[in-house]
C-alpha cells in the first residue's frame, strides 16, 4: 500500500549532511518510548529541510527499513515568510499562511487520507471524533509541525500534547516530529543542529556554484573556499546567501569584506554562546536590507529564546 501523505515542494535541491542526526531521530522518535520530538535551532539553519529528507528519504524511501512503519505521513506548516538569498534588499517574503489550530490539523488528515468525501457534510466536532477514534487512535501515522515557533494558540498545543499523549499511549505508531526557531511551551524530546559539518558546508557551496556558474567559486582554491563557508558558520542560509550575491555580479573580495563583520564562531565557547553567534551570523548576512523595519523584524525572528 502506498504510503499517503501531502509533502510540500522539496525544499533545495541537493541535501547535505546530518546523517548523524536523522541517525539520532530514528532512535529517538522511530524507536523510543517518546511520541514526540523537536528539531530546534536558529533560521537559516536548515531544520525545515532535515524535516522534509527525513520523511522523503527515509519514511518514504523503499531501501530503508523504515519505509513500512507509517500509513500516512502529515505536513502542516505555520511559516508565514521565506528568505530570498538572491536580491540586495528586501529578502523577507511574506507567505499566506492559513494554519487555523486544531481545525487545520483535523481538516489536512482528513484531505491527506481520503476520507475528505465521506465526512464532506458532517460537522466539524463529527469529524474531530472520527479523525480521532478512526485515525489517531488507530492507525501508523507520522507527523511533521514546521515552524512552531509561529503558533500561539494554547489550544492547539494543549491537544498537541495532552490529547496526543492519550493517543499515543495506546497507538505507538502515532510520532510527532516539529521544526522551531524557539523553545516551545511543549513537552518534547528537542533534537538541536546546528551548522553543517565544514566538508559538507564546502560541498554545498560547491554544487551550488557549479548550478549557478559561479566561476569565482569553482577555480577558487579549497582554502579559500573554505574560509568563506566558515565566516557563516557552515549554516546553509549563509551559503546560499554567498552563492546569490555572487549572481548577482557581487565579487569574492567585497563578499568578503563584508564577512569580516561575522562574529566568530571558532573560539572556544559554551553552546549558549555559540547559538547566539550563529543568529548574530545569519542576521548580519541580511544586513543590507534598506527597511530597517524588516531588519529589525528579522533578527527577532532569528534570536533563540533566552529561557
Amino acid at each position: 500500500m502506498a504510503i499517503l501523505n501531502n509533502l510540500p515542494q522539496k525544499p533545495y535541491k541537493k541535501f547535505f549532511g546530518r546523517q548523524k542526526t536523522i541517525e539520532h531521530i530514528k532512535t529517538v522518535l522511530l524507536d523510543g518510548n517518546t511520541f514526540i520530538a523537536s528539531i530546534d535551532g536558529v533560521g537559516g539553519i536548515g531544520k525545515t529541510a532535515l524535516a522534509y529528507y527525513f520523511c522523503d528519504e527515509v519514511l518514504l524511501n523503499d531501501d530503508c527499513p523504515e519505509s513500512n512503519r507509517f500509513d500516512y505521513i502529515i505536513w502542516i506548516t505555520a511559516k508565514d515568510t521565506v528568505f530570498d538569498v538572491n536580491t540586495e534588499k528586501n529578502m523577507i517574503k511574506h507567505v499566506k499562511n492559513d494554519f487555523l489550530g486544531v481545525e487545520t490539523l483535523i481538516n489536512t488528515v482528513i484531505d491527506t487520507t481520503n476520507f475528505d468525501d465521506e465526512l464532506r457534510n458532517k460537522t466539524f466536532k463529527d469529524k474531530k471524533k472520527f479523525v480521532e477514534d478512526e485515525i489517531l487512535k488507530k492507525e501508523p501515522i507520522f507527523f511533521v509541525l514546521d515552524n512552531l515557533e509561529n503558533i500561539h494558540d494554547p489550544v492547539f498545543f494543549e491537544y498537541i500534547t495532552k490529547e496526543f499523549n492519550l493517543f499515543a499511549a495506546n497507538n505507538r505508531n502515532l510520532k510527532v516530529l516539529t521544526t522551531s526557531r524557539r523553545r516551545k511551551k511543549i513537552a518534547d524530546f528537542p533534537i538541536e543542529i546546528e551548522g553543517l559539518c565544514a566538508d559538507d558546508a564546502l560541498n554545498m557551496l560547491l554544487f551550488h556554484a557549479h548550478e549557478n556558474k559561479i566561476n569565482d567559486i569553482i577555480n577558487a582554491t579549497e582554502h579559500n573556499n573554505r574560509i568563506l563557508v566558515t565566516k557563516v558558520g557552515n549554516i546553509p542560509l549563509g551559503v546560499e546567501f554567498i552563492i546569490g550575491q555572487m549572481k548577482l555580479g557581487k565579487s569574492r573580495g567585497k563578499i568578503y569584506e563584508e564577512l569580516n563583520g561575522y562574529p566568530s564562531l571558532e573560539d572556544n565557547i559554551n553552546e549558549a554562546e555559540k547559538k547566539k553567534r550563529m543568529s548574530e551570523i545569519i542576521a548580519f548576512s541580511f544586513k543590507d536590507m534598506q527597511n530597517r523595519g524588516q531588519t529589525t523584524v528579522f533578527r527577532a525572528m532569528l534570536q533563540p529564546d533566552p529561557h
